[in-house]
């Protein structure tokens, strides 16, 4: 019965094809190992483990999703063309993303940065677009279908709007009006009016006499330059203030940051932004720097300072603003701490489930031993990121040769990005020979007390999920599982012998050496009087030389490795 057991039980594992699988497979095993995005759920119809939400499978576990995109026109104008005219639409979506889809009418017509067509020829030609985003292999789902209408002789349906970029303005600053959902293709004029009368250019002088006039754009016939076809409703230009509202401090390139994290050798610029914007203040508006609340550096006309070798310890940084009617003369607010360190966080390094991973097997990269909070984690492969891939730990199933190469993760906090030295993975066809070990702290000590419980350990470099074992006392097959343990909880003399293992996946097996076994008298061993110091209760602290054990106080008997009390029920 054991050999038809055995041979059956090989049959099954006679697969030799492998495709790479997305996601965390359950298919070996119906439960899921969690990660920081993988579930602990398996998907019984995919036999995929389920992502955490807003997270779908990549190959290397779960990925953050796209978000969806959207149609976009080009700047300024609406989803609308004239006839016969060239124009563009774009896919808006994460900055991230690297290419895009189009779809004309459901059926895909580009791959790219942007789709670019040609008019067509009157407004009774309905054409909808939609796209999607895609990085590497990874798709976003697909932004709703927008319909682009044609736009022939009949405005009726043109409704621009006026834009003005600031609500306040310093005395005599200058706003740049902006006309936007403006069709795509118009090529005619576009004109600016201000308390309904048309001024000569977009950019307007605010002062006491015209601020919080209505203003307004109007598109103009290509036909007759003077004909008004397409007004927009009204808007305001600025109101006229003398108070910044507001000052606080950027590092360029990190807005939003309170604190930013830099290395030695990095030199960013600061910026003093303020409300209303530096462009619309009184143009003898100056700035003050402060570090550490300590001014440093002459009053000065730019809202900008870059740091240098001065700056080489870690700061926090504010400016002040002066201005005509200033309260007291000038205005601080909250600024912004830069850390200066080439250490802030800690090199991460890479562990690995298996040294020499098998073709068809599972295997786990881990970045660092736990999640560091606040801390987000990137993968990547060669000289390329493995796109949307957040997770502390990488898990590559139903391993192929395309995952060979060499992996890499970083670390990255209030901008300081450290990133770990590089792991080779190769996907072998040889399964690793297996060690027989004792579980615990003496792995090779081959003695095992009379009465006591020992474990024996399987281990391979070529671990994996899917793997079996099969355990052999004195040549005779004993135990055949998936688990690579082998215990006794109360060895008898008989137990000891030549133990070994053999580790099988697949098509492929490996055999262990022989692992021997003793099985001695109970008691704890000593050699001398000072191995039975200190050992627990029931010990006179002698060593009985001749039986090298320690002695068992009265009322105490040897069992196993211990000395209890003979009044225990066992």
């Amino acid at each position: 019965m054991r050999l038809s057991v055995f041979s059956s039980f090989l049959l099954v594992l006679f697969v030799t094809e492998y495709q790479p699988t997305d996601g965390a497979t359950c298919k070996v095993i119906s439960t899921c190992e969690p990660t920081d995005y993988t579930l602990d759920t398996c998907n019984q119809t995919s036999k995929i483990c389920d992502c955490k939400a807003g997270y779908a499978s990549i190959r290397s576990g779960c990925g953050k999703k796209l978000d969806t995109p959207q149609i976009l026109p080009t700047l300024h104008n609406s989803l609308q063309v004239m006839a016969k005219a060239n124009f563009k639409l774009l896919c808006g979506s994460a900055i991230d993303v690297v290419d895009y889809e189009f779809f004309k009418n459901g059926t895909s017509v580009k791959n790219g940065t942007q789709y670019e067509d040609t008019g067509y020829g009157d407004a009774s030609q309905v054409v909808y677009f939609s796209c999607r985003a895609r990085v590497g292999d990874f798709y976003s789902d697909m932004s709703p279908a927008v319909k682009i209408e044609v736009i022939g002789t009949n405005f009726s349906t043109v409704n621009p709007k006026i834009f003005v970029p600031v609500t306040k303005v310093f005395n005599m600053s200058e706003v740049s009006l902006q006309c936007h959902d403006v069709p795509m293709g118009y090529a005619g004029d576009v004109k600016f009016k201000v308390n309904g009368t048309v001024v000569d250019s977009a950019n307007v002088t605010v002062s006491p006499d015209n601020a919080t006039l209505p203003v307004s754009c109007v598109l103009m016939s290509t036909a007759n330059p003077t004909e008004e076809i397409a007004p927009s409703s009204d808007g305001k230009l600025p109101s006229l203030t003398t108070v910044v509202e507001n000052v606080t401090v950027i590092v360029e390139g990190h807005d939003g940051a309170d604190t930013v994290v830099i290395k030695g050798v990095e030199y960013p610029t600061l910026v003093c932004v303020t409300s209303p914007p530096a462009e619309y203040l009184a143009t003898d508006t100056t700035y003050q720097w402060k570090r550490n609340n300590t001014n440093f550096g002459a009053n000065t006309t730019e809202p900008k300072y870059t740091l240098s070798d001065v700056d080489s310890a870690t700061a926090t940084y504010t400016c002040s603003v002066t201005y005509p009617g200033a309260p007291s003369g000038n205005m601080s607010r909250n600024g912004i701490k830069v850390i200066r360190s080439d250490t802030y966080l800690t090199k991460p390094k890479i562990s690995v489930s298996a040294s020499k991973p098998l073709t068809g097997g599972r295997l786990k990269l881990s970045c660092g031993d736990a999640r560091i909070p606040d801390v987000m984690y990137t993968w990547g492969k060669g000289d390329a990121v493995i796109p949307r891939q957040f997770d502390r730990v990488l898990q590559l199933d139903d391993l192929t040769a395309g995952d060979n190469g060499d992996y890499w993760c970083s670390v990255t906090n209030n901008n300081f990005v450290s990133t770990s030295d590089a792991v080779t993975v190769t996907a072998g066809s040889t399964l690793d020979k297996p060690v027989v070990m004792r579980a615990g702290s003496n792995a090779s000590n081959p003695d095992v007390v009379s009465g006591g419980s020992y474990t024996l350990t399987c281990t391979t470099g070529s671990v994996t999920v899917g793997m079996n074992y099969t355990w052999l006392v004195n040549g005779t097959s004993k135990q055949m599982s998936m688990s690579n343990n082998y215990s006794i909880s109360s060895a008898a003399y008989g137990d000891a012998g030549n133990y070994s293992c053999k580790a099988m996946f697949n098509t492929l097996a490996a055999d262990s050496d022989i692992f021997s076994v003793r099985i001695v008298g109970p008691g704890l061993f000593c050699t001398s009087d000072a191995s039975c110091s200190n050992v627990g209760n029931g010990y006179t602290g002698k060593c009985d030389t001749s039986a090298k054990r320690c002695t068992c106080s009265n009322h105490y008997i040897m069992k196993g490795a211990k000395c209890e009390s003979e009044y225990r029920c066992f």
